[in-house]
C-alpha cells in the first residue's frame, strides 16, 4: 500500500512540475512567435483557463497543436480563438509579432486593461472579437489601419472617449459592434465611408449630437442600432436610402421633429423602434408600404396616430396587430417626463400625453391649444387632466373659459369645475415626496386629496368632502388623512378605536356623479370601495400597505401599482431562492396576534381553502399587520387580454387579487399563486400573453416595465404567473343591473 501511495504521488508531482514549452526547441513556428503565444498565456492566467491543462498550451513544444491556435503555411499563426475560457488579465502587446494573424477571438472572458495599440499593426486581421470583457480606456486609433477587417466587435466593455475617425478607413468592414460601452461625443460622419457595412451597433452608450446624414450611404446596411443614447435632432431622410435595412432601432434618445414619410419605402424592414423620443406629427402613411413589419414601437412620443389609423394599415398584411397596438401608442404610465423645451400640447396630441408626468402647466401650454374645437372633443379625463394641473397662481379663470367644453359647468369666479354626469375625470397630481429610496417606486398618478376639482386644484378640498361623506355614512368616528407618499388612511376613534384602514385613491377611476342619488360609501365591482363627496365626485380606493417605506426596508425592491398590485423582491435572508412576489394587501390594519417579528411572511404551499387562495402577512415594527394575497403584475393588462378571448363575456379584478370570469355562461374564479417565475429575454417584440398550462390552469406573461435594477438595453424582465381556474358557487357573484359591475362575496365563502 505504501508503495502504491508513493507511486501516485510521484505521478502527481511529475504532472505538476511538467516542463513548460521551450521555444528554443520549437520547429514548426519561429521562436519569436512561440514566445508571443507563451506571453499571451502567462498574461491572461493560462493556468486557470477553463480547459487547462488539457488544451496543451505551454506544455507541448508544438504550438500549432494547442487548442484554439491555427497555423498556416510557413508557420504563420493565423487564428487564436480563446472565447469563454476564463481568461483573466491584460492582452499583451507582444501579439504584434503574430503578423499573419487573421482571427483573434477573445470574447466572453474577464480581460482587463486597455486594447493594445499594437493590434493596429496586425493588418491581416479579418475578425477581431473582444466583446463581453472588462476592457477600459479609449479605442485605439490604430485599429483604423486594419484595412482587411470584416468584423470588429468590442461591445459590452467599459471603453470611453470617442469613436475614432480612422474607422472610416475600414472599407471592407461588414460588422461593427461598439454597443454597451461608455462612448460619448458625436457619431463620426466618416463612418458613412464603410460602404460594405451590414451591421452598425452603437446602442447603449452616451453618444450625442445628430445622426449623420452620411449613414444613408451605407446601402448594404441591414441592421442599424443607435438606441439608448442622447442623440438629438431629426431622423435623417437619408436613412430612407437603406433599402436593405431589416431592423432600425432609434428608441430612447432625444430625437425631435416628424418621422420622415420616406421611411415608408423601406419594405424589407421587419422591426422599427422609435419609442421614447420627442417625435411629433401625424403621418400614418409612413407604414403603408412596410409589408414585412413584425415589430413596431412608437410609444412615449408626441404622435397623433390613432388606433384606428394604425390598425387599418397594419392589419392589411400583419394579422394580430390589433391586440398589440394599444400599448405602443402615445405616452404610457411608464413614460419619463417630457422636458419643457420639448413639450408640445396641441389638442390632437393631448390624448397621448399624461400631464401628471410633468410639473405644473403654464400659460404657454394654454397658448399651444390653438384649435379649441378639437380640445372640446377630447375625453373628459384629458380635459380635466389639463385644467386641474394648470398653475392657478399665474392663470385666471378667464384665461381658460374658451377651453371649457359644452356640457361642463365652470365657475368663472372660483374656477370650480364639473364634468357631465357619468364622465371619468382626473384630479390634480400629488407632488412626489422629497426623498424616496431608489428601489421604492410609487405610482406616478396619485391624486392629491388636499385640493379640489377646479382650475389648478382650486375650490373645496376633496378631503373635506370625504370627511362629510363619512359622517353621512354614520362613520364620523373615522378620521381620514393622506400622507406624502399618497397613502390614504382611515383611523378609527372612540368606539372604533384600533380599527384602521389603508388605501390609495385610484386616479383612473374617478367619476362625476349625482351625490343625491348615490350612497356616500359603497363597495363596487371587485369589492373595491368607493367614496362619493358632496361635490359629486366618486373615487375608487385600492388597498395599499400602510407604510411603503417600512415595507421596502424588509425587501430589496418594492413597486406600488395603480391597481393595488404590489411588486416585492424579498430580501435575501427572507426569501427562498428565486422568489419574487406580487400581492394585494387587505386594507384592514390589524394588531398582530402571533409571536412574529417585523417581516414579510409568505406561505410556501397552496392553501386548503375553497379556492386555494394563499394568505401571507406583513408585520410592521409597531406590531400592526396586514394580510396579503397573491395577484398578478399589471392587472389592467390582464383584463385587456382576457376580454379578447372568444367566449369570454366578462372579466373583473377582485380586491383579494383573484379574477372573476364569465365564460360561455359559466362563472369562474382565476386564482394567482405567490410563486412567480422570471426570465430575462432580448426579444424586443415581446407582448403579454395568457396561455393554458400543463396544470389545467393558465399562465400570464408580462414585462416588468418598472424594474429598478440596471439591465442591458436589449434585455427585458418577464414575469410568469400561474393561475388556478375554479368554479364560482351559484348566486355568489352578484351583477348590478344598472352598472353591470360584479361583486363576489369572498368574505362569506373563504
Amino acid at each position: 500500500m505504501k508503495r502504491l501511495i508513493i507511486f501516485l504521488i510521484s505521478i502527481f508531482i511529475s504532472i505538476t512540475i511538467q516542463a513548460e514549452t521551450d521555444c528554443t526547441k520549437v520547429s514548426n513556428i519561429p521562436q519569436q512567435k512561440c514566445e508571443s503565444l507563451v506571453k499571451f498565456y502567462n498574461s491572461t492566467g493560462g493556468e486557470n483557463w477553463s480547459d487547462s491543462p488539457a488544451n496543451n498550451w505551454n506544455i507541448t513544444d508544438v504550438p500549432c497543436s494547442w487548442n484554439g491556435v491555427m497555423c498556416g503555411v510557413g508557420g504563420k499563426v493565423i487564428s487564436i480563438i480563446r472565447s469563454n475560457k476564463n481568461l483573466i488579465g491584460e492582452i499583451p502587446s507582444e501579439l504584434i509579432n503574430l503578423n499573419g494573424l487573421q482571427t483573434l477571438d477573445l470574447q466572453k472572458n474577464q480581460l482587463t486593461g486597455s486594447i493594445p495599440i499594437e493590434l493596429g499593426n496586425l493588418t491581416n486581421l479579418t475578425s477581431l472579437r473582444l466583446y463581453d470583457n472588462q476592457l477600459a480606456g479609449i479605442i485605439p486609433k490604430t485599429l483604423g489601419n486594419l484595412i482587411n477587417l470584416e468584423e470588429l466587435n468590442i461591445s459590452n466593455n467599459q471603453l470611453v472617449d470617442t469613436i475614432p475617425k480612422t474607422f472610416g478607413n475600414l472599407v471592407n468592414l461588414k460588422q461593427l459592434y461598439l454597443n454597451d460601452n461608455l462612448l460619448f461625443d458625436t457619431i463620426p460622419v466618416i463612418l458613412g465611408d464603410m460602404i460594405n457595412l451590414k451591421v452598425l451597433s452603437l446602442q447603449n452608450n452616451q453618444l450625442t449630437g445628430k445622426i449623420p446624414n452620411s449613414l444613408g450611404f451605407l446601402t448594404n446596411l441591414q441592421f442599424l442600432f443607435l438606441s439608448d443614447n442622447q442623440l438629438s435632432g431629426n431622423i435623417p431622410i437619408e436613412l430612407a436610402e437603406l433599402n436593405n435595412l431589416i431592423k432600425l432601432s432609434l428608441h430612447h434618445n432625444k430625437l425631435t421633429g416628424m418621422i420622415p414619410i420616406e421611411l415608408g419605402n423601406l419594405n424589407n424592414l421587419t422591426t422599427l423602434y422609435l419609442n421614447n423620443n420627442f417625435l411629433i406629427g401625424h403621418n400614418p402613411l409612413i407604414f403603408n408600404e412596410l409589408i414585412n413589419l413584425t415589430g413596431l414601437d412608437l410609444a412615449c412620443n408626441q404622435l397623433r396616430i390613432s388606433d384606428v389609423e394604425i390598425i387599418t394599415i397594419l392589419d392589411k398584411f400583419t394579422p394580430g396587430w390589433t391586440d398589440g397596438w394599444s400599448n405602443m401608442q402615445g405616452r404610457s404610465h411608464f413614460c419619463p417626463p417630457i422636458p419643457i423645451e420639448h413639450r408640445l400640447f396641441i389638442p390632437s396630441d393631448f390624448n397621448t400625453l399624461l400631464v401628471s408626468e410633468i410639473d405644473t402647466l403654464s400659460k404657454d401650454d394654454i397658448d399651444n391649444v390653438t384649435d379649441k374645437d378639437k380640445f372640446h372633443k377630447l375625453p373628459s379625463r384629458d380635459v380635466a387632466r389639463f385644467l386641474v394641473n394648470l398653475d392657478n397662481k399665474e392663470i385666471k379663470p378667464d384665461d381658460v373659459a374658451e377651453l371649457i367644453p359644452t356640457g361642463w359647468e365652470f365657475n368663472k369666479t372660483t374656477g370650480k369645475l364639473k364634468a357631465p354626469l357619468g364622465e371619468k375625470i382626473t384630479l390634480t397630481r400629488l407632488a412626489p415626496p422629497n426623498t424616496l429610496p431608489t428601489k421604492l417606486k410609487l405610482p406616478k398618478n396619485i391624486p392629491n386629496l388636499q385640493v379640489g376639482f377646479g382650475l389648478g386644484g382650486t375650490e373645496n378640498s376633496i378631503m373635506d368632502g370625504i370627511n362629510q361623506s363619512l359622517k353621512n355614512a354614520d362613520l364620523d368616528n373615522f378620521i381620514p388623512s393622506q400622507d406624502s407618499n399618497g397613502i390614504f388612511k382611515i383611523k378609527g376613534t372612540g368606539k372604533n378605536n384600533g380599527v384602521n384602514f389603508s388605501f390609495m385613491p385610484n386616479n383612473n377611476d374617478i367619476t362625476q356623479v349625482d351625490s343625491s342619488k348615490i350612497s356616500s360609501l359603497i363597495r363596487g365591482k371587485g369589492g373595491f370601495y368607493k367614496l362619493t363627496t358632496q361635490d359629486d365626485i366618486q373615487i375608487q380606493f385600492v388597498p395599499m400597505p400602510q407604510d411603503p417605506v417600512e415595507l421596502y426596508e424588509m425587501a430589496e425592491e418594492v413597486v406600488l401599482g395603480e391597481d393595488g398590485d404590489i411588486l416585492m423582491k424579498l430580501a435575501s435572508e427572507t426569501r427562498r431562492e428565486g422568489d419574487n412576489i406580487v400581492g394585494i394587501f387587505n386594507s384592514n390594519i390589524e394588531q398582530n396576534d402571533e409571536e412574529k417579528s417585523a417581516g414579510i411572511y409568505i406561505p410556501e404551499s397552496k392553501d386548503d381553502t375553497k379556492f386555494g387562495l394563499q394568505t401571507g402577512k406583513v408585520v410592521y415594527n409597531d406590531g400592526s399587520s396586514q394580510i396579503i394575497w397573491p395577484t398578478v403584475l399589471s392587472p389592467s393588462i390582464f383584463l385587456e387580454l382576457g376580454h379578447k378571448f372568444e367566449g369570454v363575456e366578462k372579466v373583473e379584478f377582485n380586491s383579494n387579487g383573484t379574477f372573476y370570469v364569465l365564460y360561455q355562461g359559466l362563472e369562474l374564479i382565476l386564482v394567482p399563486q405567490f410563486k412567480v417565475q422570471t426570465n430575462n429575454i432580448t426579444d424586443e417584440t415581446f407582448t403579454p400573453t395568457i396561455l393554458p398550462n400543463e396544470g389545467g390552469g393558465i399562465t400570464y406573461s408580462v414585462e416588468n416595465e418598472s424594474v429598478t435594477t440596471t439591465t442591458r438595453s436589449n434585455s427585458m424582465e418577464i414575469w410568469l404567473f400561474d393561475m388556478l381556474i375554479e368554479p364560482a358557487p351559484d348566486d355568489w357573484c352578484l351583477t348590478d343591473d344598472d352598472t353591470g359591475e360584479v361583486f363576489c362575496d369572498f368574505d362569506n365563502i373563504i
